[in-house]
């Protein structure tokens, strides 16, 4: 439970050597009216390093860290305004390595018209599956060429890393829950 004035949550993280990315995310609070902010650490060295953070307005909140360290990391959860005095909120960590397997395209990229809805199938291997409490999931990123069809080809967007990709935009990111009782091993039921 996190309370006005309170001390912050902290969430430990185990992130394995290959491990390609670490993304912590919230939201969903019982008070609708709660301003958290979620803040990640690589604690991997002698002191812990602040490497994301995200304090938007709300309590919907994403870090991210591309490549990181291997070994211990934490995410901070602030209670920075809880007008109710106490709230809750969903939490989620998750951590990439390709060990676990792949999500890939079934077909190659095609343009499309503005706001046209495009339907693309996936195909997904799995690997590995984690142990202990950790849950596999797929991650989905839908990107954009920007400018394209627009008439504005001089977007060149900078991303929380400051380094631009020019014509390419993220729309939405999708994280996918997979089931054990999913799960088959090939040849088998």
């Amino acid at each position: 439970m996190l309370t006005t004035g309170g001390m912050p949550k902290v969430y430990d993280m185990n992130i394995p050597p290959g491990a390609t990315r670490v993304i912590a995310r919230i939201g969903a609070t019982s008070d609708a009216k709660a301003d958290l902010d979620l803040y990640l650490f690589d604690c991997t060295g002698k002191e812990c390093v602040l490497k994301d953070f995200s304090q938007r307005d709300g309590s919907y909140e994403e870090t991210e860290v591309e490549s990181p360290a291997a070994g211990h990391w934490k995410v901070v959860i602030d209670p920075f305004l809880v007008p109710s005095g106490k709230t809750s909120c969903d939490y989620q960590d998750i951590f990439t390595h390709r060990a676990f397997g792949m999500i890939t395209p079934t077909t190659l990229p095609s343009s499309q018209d503005v706001g046209a809805i495009k339907r693309e199938s996936l195909s997904v291997r799995i690997d590995a599956v984690p142990t202990g409490s950790r849950n596999l999931v797929g991650i989905v990123n839908v990107m954009t060429e920007v400018g394209t069809n627009t008439g504005n080809d001089e977007i060149n967007t900078p991303n929380r890393y400051g380094v631009s990709y020019s014509k390419i935009a993220s729309v939405a990111t999708g994280i996918i829950q997979v089931k054990a009782d999913s799960i088959r091993t090939a040849g088998k039921d």
